[in-house]
């Protein structure tokens, strides 16, 4: 598998730097996030932008809201450090990924 770093985003913190990779694998394109701290893939979820996207937090969690829909984020979000997040936009998409606590 062969990958091209095209992008590279780095949190606040500066204790998380995520490289958004280019690869070709059996043939395909895909992109790749990549942590490169813990060199591994990240952990992420994408979800479309529309006008009404919020983030909230809740007494079960943290929460993004599209339209009327609520979206629970996974257990290993919750335990990932604040430092640890970082929100960035690709194209129309917005990407949340976090890294292990």
């Amino acid at each position: 598998m062969s990958s091209e770093v095209i992008a590279t985003y780095v949190n606040a913190a500066g204790t998380m730097t995520l490289q958004v990779k280019r690869t070709t694998w059996e043939g395909h394109q895909a992109l790749v996030l990549w942590d490169k701290k813990a060199n591994k893939q990240a952990s992420f979820l994408t979800f479309e932008l529309t006008s009404n996207a919020t983030q909230s937090g809740s007494s079960v969690g943290p929460q993004i809201s599209v339209d009327a829909y609520k979206i629970l984020l996974p257990e290993e979000y919750r335990k990932a450090k604040a430092s640890n997040i970082l929100w960035f936009h690709l194209g129309n998409l917005a990407v949340l990924a976090w890294a292990d606590a």
